[in-house]
């Protein structure tokens, strides 16, 4: 009876163990978890940048391209 009694202890211990290593397990993979999502978050802020830029780019070209179009129209309409 009194090595039940210690056997009991010693499995409840190593129960309160196992239940504190998984609890540090859940915590490291939510603090990587938000660490992933912050990536992300920033990743994505930087690609929306990215292609406000080339949007803009995009345009200044379409512009451009409309001045030579118009510059050339009148040439050929002065020769």
């Amino acid at each position: 009876m009194h090595t039940n009694a210690k056997l009991d202890n010693f499995l409840s211990q190593d129960s309160a163990g196992h239940k504190d290593r998984i609890s540090q397990y859940y915590q490291h993979l939510a603090i990587k978890r938000t660490e992933a999502i912050e990536e992300l978050e920033e990743t994505n802020k930087q690609l929306e940048a990215k292609n406000q830029q080339l949007l803009a780019e995009q345009q200044q070209i379409q512009t451009l391209l409309q001045e030579q179009s118009t510059i050339s129209q009148s040439e050929e309409v002065a020769v």
